[in-house]
């Protein structure tokens, strides 16, 4: 029997109340509602909603995507502006639209989802660029995975949804191939060389300049010793990690960093496992993601020496299924207002020895 045409999900925002820490000296929590300014940094993935005339196409009998014109023409899509040919991402609710604007006063443009599933966007009021809460998203933009982990959906607009047969070379394996976005996407922290003592994460970019704003840049209590552990078997000398919505860690390496010949075999037999499968399909939107990124990463040398993405694990499978968040001081106040950025960015996605071993 010849299995159905799969359907897209579509992306929604509702609008029910969080509750944040907005100070952690104190142990201050606090409910915010849709529509109010966040009052903590803005961290978390970037995304933008904008009109797109792709969309990614399931065809019987495998249900294998491959991203083409849409039939249905121009739709208001939310994905990341450099995946477009890889994922369109999901078509975005009209109800979600008018929330939005509610806000901001426009529709498309930039919508930052923490890794508890938060949409936050910004506004221009009189007194510069402001961030607001607008609610908890349905689904990831990029990616799903089986099982749900955290609150993950396990829906989205790249892969079959949860009514397509389970593809288990798919599910992501910690130390195998990272098989959600591969550029830059995730809120962003940084191993340093002191975390085997410290077991804190901090934001990337140099401590010295960030201290002085009002913020203490580590990972909350409890530590994260487990989840550190496992990202130096794999990169000894430190570096980026990734944490998206429903928990799940991504990370870079090269094959010079792993230094552990166990840890290579793993890896690479993982990766291996994967790319058995892709390789039957030359326009699956994975592969061909892998491919740019391979070649983005190689600089003057072969393919094989670009910077692989590693999916590390989940934060349900670290250190009591703690996610990082920022520990917020009383004295914070906010010193970046950029609508196109997240507070803790790094300029540059790959750390160097002065930040690691500061």
């Amino acid at each position: 029997m010849e299995s159905p045409q799969l359907v897209e999900s579509t992306f929604k925002i509702n609008p029910t109340a969080t509750q944040i820490c907005v100070c952690h000296n104190i142990n201050r929590f606090k409910n915010i509602e849709s529509g109010s300014i966040w009052p903590i940094p803005v961290r978390g993935s970037k995304y933008k909603i904008r009109f797109s005339e792709r969309a990614a196409i399931y065809r019987p009998p495998t249900n294998e995507p491959v991203v083409e014109k849409d039939p249905k023409g121009d739709q208001r899509r939310i994905g990341m502006e450099r995946l477009k040919e890889f994922s369109p991402g999901p078509v975005v609710e009209e109800d979600t639209v008018r929330l939005i604007e509610g806000i901001r006063k426009y529709g498309n443009g930039g919508v930052t989802i923490t890794p508890k599933g938060e949409a936050l966007v910004w506004r221009k009021d009189s007194d510069g660029w402001n961030p607001y809460y607008v609610g908890m998203v349905n689904i990831d933009p990029i990616w799903a995975q089986y099982p749900a982990r955290l609150g993950h959906p396990g829906v989205n607009g790249l892969f079959p949804d949860s009514n397509s047969p389970k593809k288990d070379w798919f599910t992501p394996e910690e130390w195998g191939l990272w098989t959600g976005c591969m550029f830059k996407t995730g809120e962003p922290w940084t191993v340093r060389q002191r975390a085997r003592q410290s077991s804190e994460l901090t934001w990337p970019g140099r401590l010295s300049a960030a201290l002085s704003k009002g913020l203490i840049i580590l990972g909350t209590g409890p530590k994260h010793a487990e989840l550190i552990d496992a990202y130096l078997k794999v990169r000894p000398c430190g570096g980026r990690l990734y944490v998206l919505m429903g928990g799940h860690i991504w990370m870079n390496a090269r094959k010079q960093d792993i230094a552990d010949d166990d840890v290579w075999g793993e890896l690479k037999q993982k990766m291996a496992k994967v790319m058995s499968h892709l390789i039957k399909y030359p326009n699956h939107p994975l592969l061909q993601m892998y491919n740019s990124r391979m070649m983005a990463t190689k600089g003057d040398g072969s393919i094989t020496e670009g910077c692989m993405p590693i999916y590390l694990g989940n934060c349900a499978d670290f250190d009591d299924g703690e996610v990082p968040v920022t520990r917020i001081a009383s004295g914070y106040k906010r010193s970046m207002r950029d609508p196109n950025k997240i507070e803790g960015d790094e300029e540059n996605p790959y750390s160097d020895r002065n930040e690691i071993s500061e």
